[in-house]
């Protein structure tokens, strides 16, 4: 069984650039490895087939399963905290 992703929206700032950008722009990183981690995984949203684009059907080794969906879409709430100051941390993790 496997499941597709949905698109996250665009930052609320009305930034248009691409993702890697404003994270290069953003001094908000602990560690240059946190800011190429998130990176990383948006280049994986844009490069796996049919959850931003196209796609590459080559670089797929597996079909999606639920476990991915829910790892990636906690992944990527919780690196919202580092691209806007409006994030809340405590109240979008419920901590």
């Amino acid at each position: 069984h496997h499941v597709r992703l949905r698109r996250i929206d665009p930052i609320p700032d009305g930034t248009t650039d691409a993702l890697g950008v404003i994270c290069n722009r953003l001094g908000r990183w602990p560690h240059v490895t946190v800011r190429d981690a998130l990176k990383k995984l948006y280049g994986f949203c844009s490069d796996y087939p049919g959850i931003r684009h196209p796609g590459n059907p080559a670089a797929k080794l597996r079909e999606l399963e639920y476990r991915d969906a829910i790892l990636i879409s906690l992944l990527l709430l919780s690196f919202s905290g580092y691209l806007s100051s409006e994030v809340k941390m405590e109240e979008t993790l419920a901590l």
